[in-house]
């Protein structure tokens, strides 16, 4: 991977090498090690990096939370940790694939990102946290109270939409939840991995494909699309803590 800040390269899923370019950013390096750095990494050890949030749930199993942008993964992320889930990761979970006693989530970074708007909405103190975005107008907000530190077994993965004034559908003005299957959950999963944006223009290749499947044979999808306009967080989150007992039924 090369841009403007680094040259860096990862080796046997085990070693990240990089070097600063003439005029890139040193403040940013962290960043990209931490973020495409670790994804290569776990790409090469056989793991899928998924540009999502993750959470515990209280009955001790992990759901993943994906979606649109704007569709609302962050305020929602932040009314279920009121809710009694616990704080896996945000940004990018690493999933486990390789064991045989089904799927894991790796806990990462006690911290998440939030706009103003949720900020305030959720009642933080934006005077006592870090500003880092001033494009995206974003906080980092600790979850230390919240985050769990062991792994978890990943029972569902839920994407967020929303549903549009002229869709059909849309006139009741309620939330719309359907699970997604067949081939269409595999490309669901492949396109929301963490280094999507670098497969553009190539395919990201054989194994990456089967491993998408071997996840999607597991791990069920839900598709949850919220009315544009208003404020319908309580109940998509509602709708994402019921989904357990489709999973178990």
């Amino acid at each position: 991977m090369c841009n403007r800040t680094l040259a860096m390269s990862v080796e046997r899923g085990q070693v990240i090498r990089y070097h600063i370019r003439k005029g890139g950013d040193p403040g940013a390096v962290r960043t990209y090690l931490l973020g495409f750095g670790i994804a290569m990494l776990s790409i090469q050890q056989g793991k899928l990096p998924i540009h999502c949030s993750a959470l515990a749930t209280p009955e001790g199993g992990a759901i993943l939370i994906a979606g649109e942008s704007g569709a609302g993964k962050s305020t929602l992320t932040a009314e279920l940790l009121k809710r009694g889930y616990r704080f896996l990761a945000d940004d990018m979970a690493v999933v486990d694939i390789s064991g045989k006693e089904g799927v894991w989530v790796y806990p990462a970074f006690p911290y998440m990102k939030l706009c103003r708007d949720v900020v305030l909405r959720q009642g933080y103190p934006p005077e006592e946290l870090l500003y880092i975005d001033e494009k995206k107008d974003k906080f980092l907000v600790p979850c230390t109270g919240v985050f769990q530190r062991e792994k978890a077994r990943l029972e569902r993965f839920v994407f967020l939409g929303i549903r549009w004034k002229k869709e059909a559908e849309d006139k009741s003005g309620k939330i719309k939840a359907e699970k997604i299957t067949g081939p269409d959950s595999m490309i669901v999963y492949k396109d929301n991995l963490f280094l999507r944006h670098l497969w553009k223009k190539q395919d990201p290749g054989m194994e990456i494909w089967q491993n998408c499947l071997k996840i999607a044979e597991q791990i069920p999808i839900f598709w949850i699309r919220r009315p544009a306009a208003g404020d319908s967080t309580a109940e998509v989150a509602a709708e994402v803590h019921a989904l357990r007992n489709v999973v178990s039924a």
